[in-house]
Formats: C-alpha cells, sequence, structure tokens
C-alpha cells in the first residue's frame, strides 16, 4: 500500500523514500497552525489538507452520496422493521380467535360426525325393514297367487256345479211338467 501511494506521490515529483519533498517555510508555519479538523466545510485542517495531498478527497463526493443512500436504506429497513413489528402484534392479536375457531370448527366436525352415525344407523334401520317388508310381500304375493289360483279353480268348479244344477233344474222342471 505505501509502495503505490510513493509511486503516485513520485509522479507528481515527491519521493517520500528519501524524503525529497519541497514545502516553503510559509507552509511550514501554516501547516503547524492548522486545526486537526476543520470546523466547517469551507475551513481547511490538518485531516482535509492530508486528504487533498494524498488524493482522497476526490472520494468525498462519492462517500457523501453513499451516505445518502446508506440514510435512504436504513430508513426503508426502519419502515420495513415496523411494518414487521405491526405485523407480528396483529398476527399474536389473532392467533387466539385462530385457535378459537379451529376448536370451535373441530366441535362441529365431532357434531357431524355423531350425526353422521345416526343417519347410517337410520339408514341400515331401514334397509333392514325394506329387505323384510320385501320379503314379506313376496311371500304375501305367492300366498295371493295361491288363493286366486284356488278362488279361479273354485269359480270353474261353481260354473261347472251351477250349469250341473241349471241341467238338474231343468231336467226337475221336466219331469214336473210330464206329470
Amino acid at each position: 500500500r505505501f509502495k503505490e501511494v510513493a509511486l503516485l506521490l513520485r509522479s507528481h515529483g515527491i519521493d517520500l523514500v528519501h524524503n525529497r519533498f519541497l514545502i516553503l517555510q510559509g507552509e511550514v508555519e501554516q501547516i503547524a497552525l492548522m486545526k486537526p479538523k476543520a470546523q466547517n466545510e469551507h475551513d481547511t485542517g490538518m485531516l482535509e489538507y492530508l486528504e487533498d495531498i494524498i488524493g482522497t478527497t476526490r472520494f468525498k463526493v462519492p462517500l457523501q452520496k453513499l451516505e445518502v443512500k446508506l440514510e435512504e436504506l436504513n430508513t426503508e429497513r426502519q419502515e420495513k422493521y415496523n411494518k414487521i413489528k405491526v405485523a407480528e402484534k396483529e398476527r399474536e392479536a389473532l392467533r387466539e380467535p385462530m385457535r378459537d375457531a379451529v376448536q370451535f370448527l373441530m366441535k362441529e366436525n365431532e357434531c357431524t360426525i355423531i350425526k353422521n352415525k345416526i343417519h347410517q344407523w337410520h339408514l341400515n334401520d331401514c334397509q333392514n325393514k325394506l329387505k323384510q317388508y320385501t320379503e314379506e310381500k313376496a311371500s304375501l304375493d305367492s300366498l295371493l297367487s295361491e288363493v286366486k289360483q284356488k278362488i279361479k279353480v273354485c269359480n270353474e268348479e261353481l260354473a261347472v256345479k251351477e250349469k250341473q244344477v241349471s241341467v238338474k233344474i231343468k231336467e226337475l222342471d221336466v219331469i214336473k211338467g210330464k206329470r
């Protein structure tokens, strides 16, 4: 680092290695009377004088721009940090209502499950009764069919018997009429 500074100063006619640089007598007095740091922007102190000799004053404007940018970024960071804190407080405020809502939904889910079991039991009971009634109906339909068949047979026999009776009555009338 020293070599770089020495080479830069040598290119401007100042030799630090052999202590050969020219300062006039008046400049020595002025340098001796300088304050360590300037009181304001327009004064020159020892620090500003050395910065001018070394050449670091060229960094002053970019550093000021960077300071402004740093201040903007710090302000933005603080705003975002504040927003995060507000959001965290809101989240904390909503945590308990969320727990209550979850518990409510869990209870409602339990009620729905119990109601579903009751409905399933009723459905199963109704299906069993339907099966039983269907079997009874089939049995009664079969019995009804048998009874209808017997009635049909009885009606046929009755019709035959009525014809026989009718024939016998006619024969009886014929016999009575001959006498």
